[in-house]
């Protein structure tokens, strides 16, 4: 009797510290994670320049200098956008968020029940304090003023890729030797699929945006460039992104005229979205993530809650990368269930 309370307290403590151990763990990497959020974003430029590097490096070409030169046109267009899109977004900003009071006036004359809406949520008031008492642009700051930052991650990404073993000996270093293999084929799967992932991804915010911005421009609606640049970056958002980039069109428009508000743009936009969705949606992207489009949503909520900005765009490489991994268990489980049944079929059989 004494012998199993003694195996029970020693299996408790041995519970309690295996406890102890993962939350120390957990909160040792919440610490970090600025630092791992800035190895996610190296491993993620890496695996979006992979394929490109390995074409290359068939025709002879030396992978460190296809990368230099990707990272040379990289450079030249943020030059060239800094000089000729920067500019004039900004200024559309400052313009779209100082009439912010006078889209929302025009909204509760037009539309009386907004009034109501307005009130009880406390818009004005809420709108016009985040406007007087804090920097409108302080997200826009934050996200281009990691320059450090980017040069690390593009630094790391230059090694991940011209060095191609160097993932490879560092899993060997953090990795116990039973499991190397299969954790090098895992991360080169999980390289792959947020390689796919990322070039669609950047390649549907583009044509949604180019798209949008022409829309606008046609239909002359104000800030078109702005309204565009919103409309392409919540595409990364699945479903209800592009329904709320219709939204601030819909208002600039609207103070226009009501029929361009409340008939031109809606129209335009659910055209375009018609266009993404069933055309360039399924032809770029295909099965790049695999991932309910909920579980996406809920990871970028998740990762703005932890890290902002950047936690919620990692979000969905990260859910794309724990989506293999899960695969691989789910696939490991069914054939454990498989041969579990054959054991008992054959054992019924001799029986």
């Amino acid at each position: 009797m004494m012998e199993i309370k003694k195996h029970i307290i020693d299996v408790s403590y041995i519970t309690i510290l295996k406890v102890v151990a993962v939350l120390l763990l957990v909160a040792f990497l919440f610490y970090i994670r600025d630092i791992i959020l800035l190895f996610i974003a190296a491993l993620i430029i890496a695996s979006a320049l992979d394929p490109l590097v390995d074409k290359m490096q068939t025709k002879h070409i030396p992978r460190g200098v296809t990368v230099l030169a990707i990272y040379v046109i990289f450079v030249a267009l943020i030059v060239w956008a800094a000089s000729n899109i920067i500019p004039v977004a900004t200024g559309q900003s400052k313009t779209l968020l100082q009439n912010v009071p006078l889209y929302l006036e025009h909204l509760t004359q037009r539309f009386p029940s907004f009034a109501n809406i307005s009130r009880t949520l406390g818009l004005q008031n809420e709108l016009a304090s985040t406007i007087s008492t804090s920097n409108v642009f302080q997200t826009t700051t934050g996200v281009f003023s990691g320059v450090a930052s980017a040069l690390v991650a593009l630094v790391l990404s230059f090694y991940m890729v011209v060095s191609e073993d160097s993932f490879r000996r560092f899993l060997k270093i953090v990795v116990p030797r039973e499991h190397q293999s299969y954790a090098t084929v895992l991360m080169a799967r999980i390289r792959k699929q947020i390689g796919r992932w990322l070039i669609g991804q950047l390649a549907l915010m583009l044509i949604m945006f180019v798209m949008s911005y022409v829309s606008l421009l046609i239909l002359g609606v104000n800030n078109a460039l702005i309204l565009a640049i919103i409309a392409g970056f919540l595409e990364v958002v699945p479903f209800v992104g592009p329904i709320i980039a219709i939204f601030p069109a819909v208002i600039v428009a609207s103070i226009q005229s009501p029929v361009l508000g409340l008939v031109a743009v809606p129209v335009v936009f659910i055209l375009l979205q018609q266009l993404e969705g069933h055309i360039f949606g399924p032809k770029i992207m295909g099965s790049a993530i695999g991932v309910n489009p909920i579980v996406v949503i809920l990871g970028i909520f998740i990762g703005y809650s932890l890290a902002g900005i950047t936690g919620a765009i990692f979000a969905v490489p990260i859910i794309a990368a724990v989506s293999v991994f899960l695969k691989d268990l789910w696939e490991i489980r069914k054939e454990d269930l498989i041969i579990d049944q054959d054991m008992r079929a054959t054992a019924v059989k001799h029986n």
